[in-house]
């Protein structure tokens, strides 16, 4: 009789023998949850520089948002052991930001948007073109000018779904976990936010 040779355990213990910034997500989770911090701070090292970005772009103000971040590690950090590998690790990670970012916006007027670089002409002129794949070139690279402007005239739930979609690439499964909503109202959000951002871009170029 022919021997068997089972594979799977020689891959697991491949992946016990990866460096950890080549981990995957729900292992370095499973590895904090026993308090390993070297693994936690791998995960925070992949994911600090987006989450910083999105949540300065959620409330405009890039201090701020730092300190959401730092607090959003610190809560995932203090609830690791009720993580399940069941659960997206960037699902938890954006969820806690998330609703980190609107406690902070309550009550508060909004700021001017934060966005790093400057939109070429070209570029701007692209977004009266509704198509996913114009508009999210557009906002991920996160565009200066008349762009963020219009970001910032946005409601907050069709410019959260606007960032989760195309800045940060999430599927509209994961934003719907996210955001608390079904993925058909995502889905519309996201096509309502693009229609509202074209509309502010062709009446200030009337203006």
């Amino acid at each position: 009789m022919p021997k068997v040779i089972l594979l799977e355990p020689r891959r697991e213990a491949a992946r016990a023998a990866a460096p950890l910034n080549e981990r995957p997500d729900d292992d370095l989770m499973l590895l904090a949850r026993t308090g390993s911090k070297a693994a936690f701070a791998a995960l925070a090292q992949r994911y600090v520089g987006r989450l910083t970005s999105f949540c300065a772009k959620q409330i405009g103000d890039i201090a701020a948002a730092e300190d959401i971040v730092q607090e959003t590690w610190i809560r995932i950090w203090a609830h690791r052991v009720s993580y399940r590998p069941q659960e997206k690790f960037l699902v938890l990670l954006y969820t806690t930001a998330r609703n980190l970012c609107r406690n902070h916006g309550r009550g508060a007027r909004r700021r001017e948007r934060w966005l790093p670089s400057v939109a070429a002409p070209a570029d701007l002129e692209r977004v009266v073109d509704e198509r996913p794949d114009h508009v999210e070139a557009l906002i991920a690279r996160e565009l200066e000018g008349d762009v963020h402007r219009a970001l910032g005239e946005l409601p907050e739930p069709m410019r959260e779904a606007l960032l989760l979609r195309f800045s940060e690439s999430l599927a509209y499964e994961d934003i719907a976990a996210i955001v608390g909503a079904s993925e058909s109202t995502v889905r519309s959000r996201v096509f309502h936010g693009l229609k509202r951002l074209h509309g502010h871009l062709t009446e200030w170029r009337r203006s």
